[in-house]
């Protein structure tokens, strides 16, 4: 045959046994993978009996429901229109198809796949004002949200080549996003809302690894970053590396940051974000180098004791800080903090207080695995029994230096103490 058409054709799609044999359940993501290699690896060595099939107002089903009904439950597309054209000498094989993407409230928003193929496949999906609520019942199985809505439009970009690790690149944007993400445990639910979101990633993906590469997010006041790897088959001891970026933003924004991180982390911060007035937060970066089971058991155990796993890098430049409860301020702070496991490095840290320049100083706090609530961190000073040794030195040169004849004879002092209370 030259062509066959297809008229008011009906697919339903719905979840495949897991790679393990055992029937039911939603397949894993490796299971994913391998359908996309055998569909891709199809296209390419397969050949169309016909040159050319043809679909007129067609159906595809995603989930649970007859496709044969009037009105099947699930996210469904329908007026789908395109075609399938074999490849030959001249010609690649190509596929286009179009259609509406409606789920239980109606119309949800368009879908257009162009997808050509020689020696590998380049396929191309875009979305047009897609109303993200027809993705919650599936995201609720997921154990991902359960609740999601707002705006999406973008595209989906699929490469293949035999031999090499897939690629997909999509780039969205979306607009009155709000979803709740569910979290571990009897946590409640995370709020996103965001009225402007864009997001562009790069993730390749093969049998034995999966990667994100370039990965940006941000809803037009700040900008998060992200890279990582992930090995496959997804298990407990898979080894996990990620690392994530804040653009530089102004300080004052901190407390919107802080609320995408965990309640442990924003009970350790929010202190900190109250008393910030201005300044310029231009680094900042967290790494993981741990396992699936290691990440989970980090995240439990506040991420304190382990170090080299988890890494957090912070650099701020003209900062102003309320200090106390009066009206003292700690004014043009530059600093740079590197933290990992219990120990703590603050670097080049300079500033003024109440209008006197202080001293650059360069501190490291060890043993903050020790210390279970940021409550602790307001300990008693212990009893002055004995003058600490070599106090008496330091107070005495201390008070030469304000002597109109004095030289400057020390450059650097260096303390190791248990235990220091000062107001900045």
């Amino acid at each position: 045959f030259d062509r066959i058409a297809l008229e008011g054709a009906r697919l339903a799609v719905k979840g495949a046994a897991p790679s393990d044999g055992k029937p039911g359940g939603e397949p894993s993501l490796g299971d994913l993978i391998q359908a996309l290699d055998g569909a891709a690896r199809s296209w390419l060595e397969g050949s169309l009996p016909v040159r050319t099939v043809e679909l007129r107002s067609g159906t595809v089903l995603f989930g649970a429901g007859d496709p044969a009904l009037a009105e099947p439950s699930g996210v469904r597309i329908e007026a789908l229109n395109g075609l399938l054209r074999r490849g030959s000498f001249r010609r690649r094989t190509e596929l286009r198809i179009q259609g509406w993407i409606r789920g239980a409230e109606g119309r949800a928003g368009t879908v257009a796949l162009r997808a050509e193929g020689d020696r590998g496949i380049h396929a191309r999906l875009e979305l047009e004002r897609t109303d993200l609520a027809i993705l919650a019942p599936y995201a609720s199985q997921l154990g991902i949200a359960s609740k999601l809505g707002g705006i999406a439009e973008g595209t989906a970009r699929w490469e293949y080549q035999p031999g090499k690790p897939q690629s997909l690149v999509i780039r969205l944007k979306g607009s009155g996003v709000h979803a709740s993400l569910l979290r571990s445990g009897e946590q409640s639910p995370f709020q996103v809302v965001s009225e402007r979101t864009a997001l562009t990633a790069r993730i390749e993906f093969s049998a034995n690894a999966l990667r994100l590469r370039e990965a940006e997010i941000s809803d037009g006041r700040m900008t998060v970053r992200a890279n990582g790897s992930l090995t496959l088959p997804l298990a407990e001891r898979a080894d996990l590396r990620a690392a994530i970026e804040l653009a530089e933003l102004p300080l004052t924004q901190l407390r919107e940051a802080l609320a995408y991180l965990p309640p442990e982390g924003q009970a350790w911060l929010e202190p900190l974000g109250l008393r910030v007035e201005a300044g310029r937060l231009l680094e900042l970066r967290g790494e993981a180098r741990t396992t699936v089971a290691g990440l989970r058991e980090l995240i439990e155990t506040r991420m304190l004791g382990r170090p080299g796993e988890v890494t957090l890098r912070a650099e701020v430049a003209d900062a102003e800080l309320r200090i106390g409860e009066g009206e003292s301020r700690l004014e043009e702070l530059s600093a740079s903090a590197f933290w990992s496991g219990d120990v703590l490095e603050l670097r080049d840290v300079r500033g003024r207080i109440d209008g006197r320049a202080l001293p650059r100083l360069d501190a490291t706090l060890r043993g903050l695995a020790q210390i279970r609530s940021p409550d602790e961190l307001h300990g008693i000073p212990p009893p002055w029994t004995v003058s600490p040794p070599g106090l008496s030195g330091v107070r005495d040169w201390m008070e030469s230096r304000r002597r109109p004849t004095s030289k400057s004879t020390r450059q650097r002092l260096s303390i190791d103490a248990d235990w220091n209370l000062h107001p900045a």
